[in-house]
């Protein structure tokens, strides 16, 4: 962030340029959390993978949620990602984030959620893309965002087949706003 080419080491900064540097801070992404452990699963039944406690982001901010996932070969299946703020899923359609053939995959969830207020409790743009059959989901919610403080978010998944292996590492939290 370029603050002003025209202040240099020891000039007197005016409180309108200090004022704007707070707000430019103010408005930048803040990282929030981060889980930086690969945790995988051969569940058919949903299972919790990734997880960020300890969080405290307020309904006014957005919130920008990045995860990495894998899926092995295996079987000819699919694998499922569901996104959890607090103890509310996020679930969305289609749900699945690879495709279903007997291949490794790799890919990126990206979720955008606006701010959480009345009427707009669906503002969200959830994206997944793998590199196994070109599968890219641009993914709708089917539930409401919680109004309450953020607290915790977490990557939960599940495998059509059991022979197949789902993981995701690098679960990031932003805040915005």
């Amino acid at each position: 962030m370029v603050v002003s080419a025209n202040v240099s080491a020891g000039d007197t900064v005016l409180a309108t340029q200090f004022n704007n540097l707070r707000t430019d801070v103010t408005n930048s992404f803040i990282l929030e959390g981060e889980d930086t452990t690969e945790r995988t699963t051969t569940s058919t039944s949903e299972v919790e993978l990734s997880r960020i406690t300890g969080l405290s982001i307020v309904a006014a901010k957005s919130l920008l949620v990045i995860c990495s996932y894998r899926k092995t070969s295996g079987a000819a299946d699919y694998a499922r990602l569901t996104i959890r703020l607090n103890s509310t899923d996020i679930r969305t359609n289609p749900d699945s984030v690879t495709g279903n053939g007997d291949s490794n995959a790799q890919g990126l969830l990206v979720a955008w959620f606006g701010p959480r207020v009345t009427n707009y409790l669906r503002s969200v743009s959830i994206t997944a893309r793998s590199d196994d059959n070109a599968v890219e989901s641009a993914l709708l919610p089917n539930d409401d965002m919680p109004t309450a403080t953020i607290t915790a978010v977490s990557i939960r998944g599940s495998v059509g087949n059991a022979s197949i292996t789902l993981g995701t590492d690098e679960l990031k939290v932003y805040s915005h706003g």
